[in-house]
């Protein structure tokens, strides 16, 4: 298995979903799983599937992600007023 980095794309081997990792989730009895983003289908955006590291082998290592200098955060719509 190889280590996946937030940024490769990968392929779910049980559902063929082939999508970029955007997120990374390890819980308290150590499972890891990935968020994985399918690209854009019918002009909309897919939710990102949560899928099991053990089921995931990378495509294609980081693609290119942009990212900003200003630090963590990012637009709260649910945020307290």
């Amino acid at each position: 298995m190889k280590e996946i980095e937030l940024g490769d794309k990968v392929r779910d081997t049980v559902s063929g979903l082939i999508g970029i990792a955007v997120s990374e989730i390890k819980y308290l009895n150590g499972c890891l799983q990935y968020g994985v983003q399918a690209p854009f289908q019918d002009g909309k955006l897919p939710n990102a599937e949560y899928i099991d590291v053990g089921q995931l082998v990378v495509v294609t290592k980081r693609a290119d992600v942009q990212t900003e200098e200003e630090g963590p955060g990012g637009n709260q719509r649910h945020a307290p007023k």
